[in-house]
């Protein structure tokens, strides 16, 4: 790495206008091959950093944001580079409002082809999921609401997931039985599975917020717990 900290030209207009994207509630987004060239030796220099390919901000910026503020600025910029991208889990959830969960949250969740292969980043993580339909949400692509939820049951610990069930029947207004009725017309055999439908033996629109329902998935486990002990 270059240890030379000085800039050409190109090097201090691009910071500035990576300042100025900052300022606007962006990531800056490298779309052109002089941008990208300028930003990466800005990043050789240590001025800058990369989340994604094309995608960079300052550190400081970065490391002030919240948790869903990262989130959806890192998918926003996602969607720029890659249009065919699917955003699924926990990710697909907070942009559709059903809920977070802020440990699910450390990475923006992204499905990826099985013959495709990507550089790996710190804050993505990529699913190879079967997508099935897919929901258009702005400039998103998302797993429909029904699959995102379920993918999350299948996959997360019941405390967690518990909230999200009773967000898509709060949010969306869906009965337990449509949820159920999904999950077997489409998501039969899948890995977990049948943990996703134990969660949804507990899905209750009426929890007010996620606390609540992570509340309620502790007295459920506590219960079961001292069932088993009996």
């Amino acid at each position: 790495m270059s240890h030379d900290k000085r800039c050409s030209k190109p090097q201090v207009e691009l910071f500035f206008r990576l300042f100025e994207a900052h300022h606007g509630g962006h990531l800056f987004v490298a779309t052109k091959k002089w941008d990208e060239r300028c930003a990466y030796a800005l990043m050789q220099k240590e001025m800058i950093i990369r989340l994604y390919n094309h995608v960079y901000a300052d550190p400081a910026y970065w490391n002030d944001l919240g948790v869903e503020d990262r989130i959806f600025q890192l998918a926003s910029a996602i969607a720029v580079v890659e249009p065919d991208a699917v955003f699924c889990g926990a990710t697909a959830a907070l942009l559709y409002g059903i809920r977070s969960v802020y440990s699910l949250l450390d990475k923006v969740q992204v499905l990826l082809p099985r013959s495709t292969r990507r550089d790996t980043y710190e804050f993505v993580e990529y699913r190879r999921w079967r997508a099935g339909e897919v929901w258009q949400l702005g400039p998103f692509t998302l797993t429909d609401p029904y699959r995102t939820v379920v993918d999350i049951a299948r996959t997360t610990a019941f405390r967690y997931a518990l909230g999200y069930v009773d967000g898509l029947a709060r949010e969306y207004d869906v009965e337990r039985e449509e949820l159920r009725a999904y999950a077997q017309a489409n998501c039969r055999g899948l890995h977990g599975i049948a943990r996703a439908f134990d969660v949804f033996e507990h899905m209750d629109g009426r929890s007010d917020n996620g606390g609540e329902s992570e509340a309620r998935a502790a007295m459920i486990l506590g219960y079961r717990q001292d069932s088993f002990a009996n």
